[in-house]
């Protein structure tokens, strides 16, 4: 596997994560100005991984019919269109809308690693999972640093970063990656599909 597509992918990874976590720090500015309970609030925080929950299997699956760089750049841009929309939400509304439509878009992360299973050895694939991880960690951990930083130029500001950082990535994917399904292989998967 070579280290430009691991790159693309660790990428992908860290992103999925960092959207998931750089707006706790702004969590507290929308509780208040929105008059939000701490319920609503848990919910709208949970409705990102609720949403991956779901759709991580479904990505999954469209990916195994037509390929991983496809699901993987629309999901980045998708990704990066509910970041877009949750910057600039002046309501509760809006700001679920925005957070869940990211959550469904950005649940690539099975795809990522379907990706390095596809173009990796046996023992090689150990080790691609497991950067694949450590992004995931990355973005977990850095996100809310990097959110409460970047709140200080204002509360959409973070926001707006990850969906800059998704775009960028889309762009990247695109002429860096290689589609790592063979289509005889993408028609034999469709074919057990059917068969079922």
């Amino acid at each position: 596997m070579n280290r430009s597509a691991l790159s693309v992918l660790a990428l992908t990874a860290f992103i999925d994560m960092l959207g998931f976590s750089i707006i706790i720090p702004v969590m507290p500015y929308y509780a208040e100005a929105y008059g939000a309970s701490a319920t609503v609030v848990g919910l709208l925080f949970a409705s990102y991984s609720i949403m991956q929950f779901f759709f991580s299997p479904v990505w999954g699956s469209v990916s195994d019919r037509i390929g991983r760089k496809p699901v993987l750049i629309v999901g980045l841009v998708g990704a990066s269109l509910g970041m877009a929309v949750f910057g600039i939400a002046e309501n509760l509304v809006l700001l679920f809308i925005a957070r869940i439509f990211a959550g469904i878009m950005a649940s690539t992360i099975p795809v990522a690693q379907a990706y390095a299973a596809d173009v990796t050895e046996p023992e090689d694939r150990a080790k691609a999972l497991g950067m694949l991880g450590a992004a995931i960690g990355l973005g977990f951990v850095i996100g809310p640093a990097v959110g409460g930083t970047l709140e200080s130029f204002g509360h959409g500001t973070p926001a707006f970063v990850a969906a800059g950082l998704a775009l960028a990535n889309a762009i990247w994917t695109y002429f860096a990656l290689r589609e790592s399904l063979h289509p005889d292989i993408v028609l034999e998967i469709v074919s057990r599909m059917k068969d079922r």
